[in-house]
């Protein structure tokens, strides 16, 4: 009846307010507080009590900054930040609006787009930061690969600028797959970039940029940016981490100690020494796959990426494997020297399957 749905509709219209303008559920000791408040408004009102926090999770969906930027002004100066995007679509490259009104950054959709997606929520959270006179520094970077991009932060009050060489741009190039890092403070030289490549690449893979939108050789560079290209990590954290991890039984001696499953324990494992790896390579904001490199030098089959670092280390190249690709290598070595460190490597691995036979 009509008095019926009257009434339901108050009582939900009632119990929305009540939601609503609940304040907040508070342990008798005071140790927790629950509270169904806006985040923005909670964390304005927490700053206006002078009421600040030393770790902040910001675990928010998609890619609105307001969220973060909010969390900034009740964070205690020395404390952590755990910033969160999931929001794809922007940071693939496919809504390049968005990407600069949350960012402050274009994004193109290029193979490393995964690891862009990890500079670009560091780069928009250093700037929201130093908004605010906030020093973030990233302590550790991770993307899963369900779809969620995380960086650990600590803020400090802003002693000294950012360094720019740790703000820039990413550039790849989309006739033969090369990519750059090119710092902020060479700005000046971006309308010059060319490359120098005279192939173009043969195929492409379901994460590779389409041939047809390839520009022609020498001139199919795009630059993403600026973003952080910086580490992702920072080498003491990490090492700290271990120790915490080792202290608690997770760790003993190289090898995991179960807490939950042994699936659990070895992705745990490999993602702490894939993290401490990527430290390793300064100023690579890319990561190459081993198939893309392949198809580059005109291989058959793709280096094992473990072959190919070390490889590349032995040549006296920076290499690591990249965490957010199992595939993927990063490295300094040029774009030349790499296709022909990965002939070297299938080589030998054609030799000693022959041998085998």
């Amino acid at each position: 009846s009509s008095s019926d749905e009257s009434s339901s509709e108050s009582s939900s219209q009632s119990a929305s307010e009540s939601a609503s303008t609940s304040t907040s559920s508070t342990s008798s000791l005071g140790l927790w507080s629950v509270t169904c408040s806006d985040a923005v408004t909670l964390c304005l009102d927490r700053r206006l009590h002078e009421d600040f926090y030393d770790l902040i999770d910001v675990d928010s969906f998609g890619s609105d900054m307001k969220y973060t930027s909010a969390a900034l002004h009740c964070l205690r100066f020395g404390g952590l930040l755990y910033a969160t995007s999931t929001d794809g679509v922007t940071i693939g490259g496919h809504n390049p609006q968005r990407a600069w009104s949350m960012y402050g950054c274009h994004a193109y959709p290029v193979p490393s787009a995964n690891e862009h997606g990890l500079r670009m929520l560091i780069g928009g959270v250093v700037r929201e930061a130093a908004l605010k006179g906030m020093r973030a520094q990233p302590l550790f970077s991770l993307y899963a690969k369900h779809g969620v991009w995380r960086v650990m932060f600590k803020c400090e009050r802003s002693g000294r600028p950012q360094r720019d060489q740790d703000i820039g741009y990413a550039t790849y190039c989309k006739g033969c797959g090369a990519s750059d890092a090119l710092p902020a403070s060479q700005l000046d030289s971006l309308p010059h970039l060319r490359c120098g490549c005279t192939q173009p690449l043969q195929q492409q893979g379901a994460n590779e940029v389409s041939s047809q939108d390839a520009n022609p050789p020498g001139g199919g560079l795009v630059v993403s940016g600026p973003m952080w290209i910086g580490s992702l990590h920072c080498p003491h954290y990490l090492r700290r981490m271990k120790e915490r991890a080792r202290a608690w039984g997770w760790v003993r001696d190289t090898q995991m100690k179960m807490i939950g499953t042994s699936q659990e324990v070895s992705d745990l494992s490999r993602v702490l020494h894939t993290l401490a790896e990527e430290c390793t390579v300064p100023g690579a904001p890319n990561y190459y796959t081993c198939n893309a490199i392949a198809r580059a030098a005109g291989l058959s089959t793709p280096p094992r990426a473990a072959q190919f670092v070390n490889e590349l280390r032995r040549k006296g190249w920076c290499a690591s494997r990249s965490h957010v690709d199992p595939s993927g290598v990063k490295t300094d070595a040029p774009w030349e020297e790499m296709l022909a460190v990965a002939a070297r490597v299938v080589g030998n691995m054609c030799a000693a399957k022959e041998r085998r036979r």
